[in-house]
């Protein structure tokens, strides 16, 4: 999921779309395809790294169960009182 999340603005970028001009509160004017452009490579160097190192640890770490008995794991001990 966090994948897709970080393939959707490098996908924008690269299909395209209209480029029109905004302009911001301080009279600057912006061209959409930079703010894409900028919006991609955010999302390549944190959230597509991110992913990258965490598929590195599972090809790495494979998960492995070692199957234990629960009663192995934790003792009953019982204890009898005598009341007098």
């Amino acid at each position: 999921m966090y994948a897709l999340m970080g393939l959707t603005p490098v996908l924008n970028f690269v299909v395209g779309g209209n480029n029109t001009l905004v302009t911001d509160a301080a009279g600057v004017v912006w061209q959409t395809r930079s703010i894409a452009e900028s919006h991609a490579t955010v999302s390549i160097y944190t959230m597509l790294f991110v992913v990258a190192l965490s598929a590195v640890n599972l090809i790495q770490k494979p998960a492995t169960v070692t199957e234990t008995s629960v009663q192995l794991r934790t003792p009953v001990t019982r204890e009898v009182y005598q009341v007098r």
